[in-house]
């Protein structure tokens, strides 16, 4: 244990409290190293439209000079957000249709519709808003003036006017991102309506904007997709935080006027809105001419005067004449774009491995789908995956899902050799960086000579008003966000006739994992005779019998394995775990007993299994956590909870933790990856905060598939963060829900972010750490809502799928995902689409998986013995 290697923490984008010296001046920014231009200072105090005709969004990455009526401009995001709803529907952008009558390009209409709708949608929302709220906040044009509703002679000038049009909605975005803000967090309006103390608990009630919302006829998950999340943002720039215009000179710092308006700065803060403001040496030496408010944002008291005489405090910039702005990149800067093909290629090697990997593993029946898919690529049911540049690293490229709406039209805007079909995972994988410059087919012959980039809009930011009465907005229609089965669970037809291969296939199946999982060894010599085949049981006998073995009798399969004599073998094993406490008629078959003929004691990859009590340095009042942890000399060890699960790791015979670790991941066991941790941090390091909390609905809301949709849109939008990943080591409905954003990929890599986990080796001063998820973040991965009456007393939680606490342990925990529950998930998603589904309470989730007595009892007779026999092996 003591040779282990350290990992370095990788921390999740941390912001830096950073010095800045332009133009002679000093600037400081509590949360951003981020390069800027020196803002331009008005000559008089008039507020300033920064809205100018030919303005782009792509222009806005300067952070702006605050003034009351654009403060909002700071909460414009640079990157695009697009994976919540209702903004999902601007997450591609289709290809042209063409009109033969008038030779004319244009959007397709559909398209045209749901933007100019969402684009209408989002106008009256903000002017109820600013007028209800009395907001300080002047509008921006609307999308539609960048002309994407209009047809055009050129593809290539439609094109880009497209393009140009749903990058404004991005500017959308962060008004109604500001307005919440200014709303919710600032409490202008909800006093002591949304939490107050009563008898000793919370009560909740529906904030009063979003009963505003919607009663002006949009939906709770429109109200939910104007959370604002922590996507890097324009940011504003402070003339200083001292200015006061109502403060009288001498006045004591408690005498400061409050201006219940104003923008806190900690809310910025809060949601990732940069900030800088000038920093004097006057200011340095007398903090009294401070607000109160604004006290925690100041410059560390060790460098507030240090920070004048040292220049290593500086980050040198030219004057903004001098250089042109940081923020444009060229995207075919060489250093940057061999970084990138560097990235991609290395991607592809990985994927290659997985291919091939599955590929071994294949059954007959697999190949002969994997040949059929190789010989016609298919270009919708296989999962397409876009590698886009990373917007905190133009040197690196992150992967993002496409819907099935979508994937053809992805695949076409991707030359020849800027895709990559891998058949056995049966994915596609599109990247520029593949073949820079390379171009669609159907757009080799593209010629157009007109200045795309001179048309702007001419509309000027109008002031709102009182809105007039609004109609119903219903929501656009939006991508969706599939989720998928991983492979080794894709959903098999039912077929009618089952052929011997299938029932082959299935036996193959079944006594893999009886043979890794519950220690079952096949007799010598193999049964084959049908006189040995088992006797006629119920149909509740054998639904019971296969949903124990981790399937559904209705699999194609199935039924005919239950004639196969080798099942009979396997009911009295069953049998004797699950309906009795007697193991002597099966303890040949039984790999834990020494009278077994391939008995597991004798496994050399026992000796790497070691117990070790572990407790969290974070936590005094936690409990102590047995963990079966294996050391393969590699960067971190594997650690699970369950003895199952670690006799089950030894029988794989597996030689790096790599390997395991891809396995385990694979069929949605619980583990973790432990990395030592030489000197842990004293205090708990708390990665870059998530803006999410729990949405809240009335006790009476009816669900809809568009509150799925929604939710599904606000899950992948969090798992895109690096510490998500141990939501893939988590197991159970969390591992399921987050395979489609995630798959395994990311798992093998070991702890990647700050350690929000460390646990001590109760038995020495040994520390490792893992990333972990807050118990809020698993509520949202797995769709909990809080359900609030009206007065607030009455409050309880549903949620789309099982909560935690109430699926580890339950009866129908298997340790890992079987045939069986992805069925049962596959159905719940049917039920869901159609309506006839939704958010459960935890008593609901209880009773659901309760799972039968046979089923518990198993499993409860399995961990005892299997812990007996770890112990009695480590004496």
């Amino acid at each position: 244990m003591a040779s282990l290697p350290t990992l370095p923490k990788i921390v999740d984008n941390p912001p830096r409290p950073t010095f800045t010296r332009i133009d002679g001046k000093t600037w400081f920014s509590l949360n951003s190293d981020r390069k800027f231009a020196a803002p331009a200072f008005p000559s008089n105090e008039d507020e300033i439209n920064p809205f100018k005709r030919g303005l782009k969004w792509s222009d806005l990455r300067d952070p702006y000079l605050y003034t009351r009526a654009y403060a909002w401009v700071g909460f414009i995001p640079t990157q695009l957000v697009t994976r919540n709803y209702p903004f999902d529907i601007l997450q591609l952008v289709p290809p042209l249709a063409f009109n033969k009558d008038t030779q004319m390009y244009s959007l397709p209409r559909d398209t045209v519709k749901s933007w100019t709708r969402l684009a209408h949608d989002l106008r009256n929302l903000a002017e109820r808003l600013i007028a209800v709220y009395k907001l300080p906040a002047v509008l921006p044009y609307s999308p539609l003036a960048w002309g994407f509703d209009q047809t055009y002679k050129s593809p290539s000038r439609g094109r880009v006017m497209a393009y140009l049009g749903r990058d404004w909605f991005m500017v959308w975005v962060g008004l109604l991102n500001y307005l919440v803000v200014q709303i919710y967090l600032g409490r202008i309006t909800q006093g002591n309506e949304f939490e107050r103390e009563t008898k000793g608990r919370i009560a909740l009630r529906l904030p009063s904007w979003q009963v505003a919302v919607r009663e002006a006829g949009f939906s709770q998950a429109w109200v939910d997709g104007l959370w604002p999340t922590d996507v890097p943002r324009v940011g504003l720039v402070f003339r200083d935080l001292y200015h006061d215009p109502g403060r009288i000179p001498g006045q004591a710092r408690s005498d400061f006027p409050v201006r219940d308006i104003d923008l806190d700065v900690s809310h910025l803060v809060t949601c990732s809105v940069p900030i800088w403001y000038e920093w004097t040496i006057e200011q340095a030496d007398d903090n009294s001419f401070c607000d109160p408010r604004y006290l925690h944002v100041l410059p560390p008291a060790n460098q507030q005067k240090a920070c004048f005489h040292d220049p290593a405090f500086f980050d040198l910039l030219p004057a903004k004449h001098d250089e042109p702005k940081a923020s444009f990149r060229d995207p075919f800067d060489r250093t940057e774009l061999a970084a990138r093909q560097k990235f991609i290629l290395e991607e592809m090697a990985k994927l290659e491995e997985r291919d091939r990997n599955i590929r071994d593993r294949e059954s007959s029946i697999g190949k002969e789908r994997r040949e059929n898919r190789e010989r016609d690529p298919p270009t919708k049911t296989a999962a397409v995956y876009v590698w886009d540049i990373h917007p905190d690293d133009p040197g690196k490229l992150e992967k993002e899902s496409i819907s099935k709406q979508w994937r053809g039209e992805t695949l076409g805007m991707y030359g020849r050799d800027q895709k990559r079909y891998f058949s056995s995972l049966n994915e596609w994988h599109c990247c520029e960086a593949l073949a820079p410059g390379q171009v669609p087919e159907d757009e080799e012959n593209d010629v157009d000579n007109d200045n795309m980039f001179n048309a702007a809009p001419a509309q000027t930011p109008v002031a709102p008003s009182l809105p007039h009465p609004l109609p119903r907005a219903p929501s656009p229609s939006g991508v969706e966000v599939e989720d998928y089965a991983p492979d080794c669970f894709e959903n098999r037809d039912l077929e009618t006739v089952v052929s011997r291969d299938e029932i082959s296939d299935v036996a193959s199946d079944i006594l893999k994992s009886m043979r890794i999982f519950y220690g079952f060894v096949a007799p010598i010599p193999f049964p084959v005779e049908e006189t040995a085949a088992v006797p006629r049981h119920s149909q509740k006998e054998e639904v019971t019998f296969s949903r124990a073995l981790g399937w559904a009798l209705n699999r194609p399969g199935v039924a005919g394995f239950l004639k196969q004599p080798i099942a009979r073998v396997l009911w009295d094993f069953y049998v004797a775990f699950g309906c009795s406490k007697s193991f002597e008629a099966v303890k040949e078959c039984f790999d834990l007993d020494f009278s077994c003929p391939i008995p597991l004691h004798v496994n050399p990859h026992l000796q790497r299994l070691k117990v070790i009590n572990f407790t969290s340095i974070y936590d005094s009042a936690s409990t102590v956590q047995r963990f079966y942890v294996f050391d393969y000399n590699g960067p971190y060890l594997i650690a699970v909870p369950c003895p199952i699960t670690a006799l089950a790791v030894c029988r794989l015979e597996m030689e790096r933790e790599v390997d395991v670790a891809q396995y385990l991941a694979d069929i949605g066991a619980t583990f973790r990856t432990l990395a030592l941790d030489e000197n842990p941090p004293i205090e708990r390091i708390i990665p870059t905060p998530l803006i999410y909390e729990l949405p809240i609905r009335p006790l009476n809301y009816k669900f809809t598939w568009e509150d799925y949709r929604a939710y599904q849109r606000m899950r992948d939008n969090l798992l895109r963060h690096p510490r998500m990943c141990a939501a893939m080591l988590r197991g159970g409905f969390v591992w399921r829900v987050c395979w489609a954003s995630l798959g395994g990929s990311s798992t093998y890599r070991g702890p990647t972010s700050c350690p929000s986990l460390i646990l001590t080796m109760s038995e020495s001063a040994t520390h490792f750490y893992d990333d972990d998820l807050t118990e809020t973040e698993l509520d949202l991965i797995l769709g909990t809502y809080r359900m609030a009456s009206a007065n607030g007393k009455d409050t309880y939680t549903r949620s789309w799928w099982p909560p935690v606490n109430v699926f580890e342990g339950c009866g129908e925990d298997y340790g890992r995902w079987t045939d069986y529950r992805e069925q049962g998930f596959q159905d719940r998603l049917d039920d869901i689409e159609k309506g006839a589904a939704g958010p459960l309470k935890a008593k609901e989730w209880k009773a659901k998986l309760k799972g039968t007595r046979e089923q518990r009892q198993w499993r409860k007779t399995l961990i005892e013995q299997s812990t007996q026999f770890i112990t009695v092996l480590q004496q």
